[in-house]
């Protein structure tokens, strides 16, 4: 029987020591013979590192120091790796019993460099609520676009991170939307696994739950970054994307309270300059010159 493949898994903390402990534990109660654990401690002042401490013994690697974000705190972990497959995992989300074993079954196919599947979705004290539905995207475009694809339930070989380079450090919410689409753009697809591969619990206090306008931003960033990288049809597809994206930036923008500034709204026009010649634009912008003189 063939050795089963080292698997590098990397756990990035922040102060959700009321998670991390079911987190560590749905991984290490595998008992995946080949694996290698990296847990990144962004210095939580909670009672995050008591929790990493009793665990360390069957940890490869941890630490707890200041960093500048989650990414950053990903490809301090991802450059510790020496597994031939590589996925990172939430503080606050957790795996199935089963994943491990899964994800090393899917990669038995040498020419397996990539998988993803659905995540099981839990509430905050971890109670199922459903299944992700997932909608695998086919095309570059549509991943640049940012379809759904549950990060949990995303495996790849450490080669790709070689070929490709690791995370985009400014983005805050889409780095890893960013780091699918740079997969998707150099040519490689996924192969989806049939059972759900991760439980993804959605709360309050995830940063998602409540996305700014800089959510928005980065999906644009990521859209122009890959814009001159693909064929006439696939840009001009893209192109239609962005200008949505753009719409629901201004709109989401203008629906903010308290209301932005005039200087906020210019300022999203100097970076879109597309929207001045949106319909969309001159009615939000004469609504709110109204509201404010009936203010």
């Amino acid at each position: 029987m063939p050795a089963l493949p080292k698997i590098s898994l990397v756990t990035t903390n922040y102060n959700y020591g009321h998670f991390l402990d079911a987190t560590l534990r749905s991984v290490l109660d595998q008992n995946y013979p080949n694996l290698e654990y990296i847990v990144i401690d962004g210095g939580s002042t909670d009672n995050s590192v008591e929790i990493i401490r009793r665990y360390a013994d069957r940890l490869s690697f941890w630490t707890s120091e200041g960093d500048a974000g989650q990414a950053h705190a990903l490809n301090k972990g991802l450059r510790r790796c020496t597994g031939d497959i590589v996925g990172f995992l939430n503080s606050d989300d957790l795996h199935r019993p089963d994943t491990l074993a899964n994800v090393a079954g899917l990669f038995a196919d040498p020419d397996v460099a990539w998988i993803g599947g659905s995540s099981e979705t839990l509430d905050v004290e971890g109670r199922p609520t459903g299944v992700t539905a997932l909608s695998p995207p086919s095309t570059a475009v549509q991943w640049v676009a940012g379809l759904r694809f549950p990060q949990p339930s995303s495996f790849w070989r450490r080669r790709l991170t070689e070929e490709l380079g690791s995370f985009e450090e400014h983005l805050y919410y889409c780095f890893d939307q960013e780091y699918w689409a740079r997969f998707a753009v150099a040519g490689h697809r996924p192969v989806f696994s049939t059972a759900p591969l991760s439980r993804e619990r959605f709360h309050p206090g995830q940063k998602t739950a409540n996305p700014a306008p800089r959510y928005m931003h980065e999906r644009l960033f990521i859209a122009h970054k890959f814009l001159n990288r693909l064929d006439p049809v696939a840009a001009a597809a893209l192109r239609r994307i962005i200008r949505g994206h753009e719409r629901t930036l201004l709109r989401d923008l203008f629906y903010q309270t308290p209301p932005p500034s005039f200087s906020t709204f210019f300022r999203t026009l100097r970076h879109h300059p597309d929207l001045l010649r949106d319909r969309q634009t001159w009615g939000l912008l004469k609504q709110r010159l109204f509201t404010r003189q009936d203010s």
